[in-house]
């Protein structure tokens, strides 16, 4: 089965009578994407489920202003990050921020053994956390959601060369912070 165009998910969502069917074509499409972003950011499904559903709101009172200039899913994305970003500056002023954000050494050790490989996300995602907003953005968009520079590039409205150098600013502090991690040899 083929996906459907941007143009007839659009098209269903503004028509009154098909906005249903509209909004079960944009899920199936685009809906697991943009969850699993989210919560690259959030790190819990509470959150992201909060988030999702204020971009889904938003999308659907938004939908009818959308003036078709860039590709659908570069326009949720978008929407997407900026109730993600408010709302992380939200729970930020009103609870603890505990070190979420990467603003902590990681003291953990690797084994020369086999590690986990749920253990090793876990260390990709603390590395990727640790990187600046912006590089964050680009390297989660380049290298988990597999987009171009191109369609980045449209999205985030900047420069394709601008978001290489970034992505490889990136690439080069994720290297550095795994790098820096104690390695732990279990043969002496």
């Amino acid at each position: 089965m083929t996906k459907p165009s941007d143009a007839l998910i659009i098209s269903y969502l503004k028509s009154e009578k098909q906005q249903e069917k509209g909004y079960s074509m944009l899920m199936e499409r685009f809906g697991k994407s943009i969850y699993n972003q989210i919560y690259r950011f959030t790190n819990s499904h509470q959150d992201t489920d909060d988030v999702f559903q204020n971009t889904l709101v938003k999308v659907f009172k938004g939908i009818s202003s959308f003036e078709e200039k860039s590709a659908l899913y570069s326009w949720i994305y978008r929407i997407a990050y900026n109730e993600t970003m408010t709302f992380l500056k939200q729970k930020s002023r009103y609870s603890e921020v505990r070190s979420e954000f990467g603003q902590h050494k990681d003291t953990r050790d690797i084994s020369y053994d086999s590690p986990n490989p749920q253990y090793i996300m876990g260390v990709l995602q603390d590395a990727v956390k640790s990187l600046p907003e912006r590089q964050r953005l680009v390297f989660e968009l380049r290298y988990f959601n597999e987009m171009s520079y191109n369609d980045i590039s449209n999205m985030l409205d900047t420069t394709v060369g601008a978001l290489k150098a970034s992505y490889h600013i990136a690439v080069k502090k994720i290297e550095k912070y795994i790098t820096n991690l104690k390695i732990v040899d279990h043969e002496y």
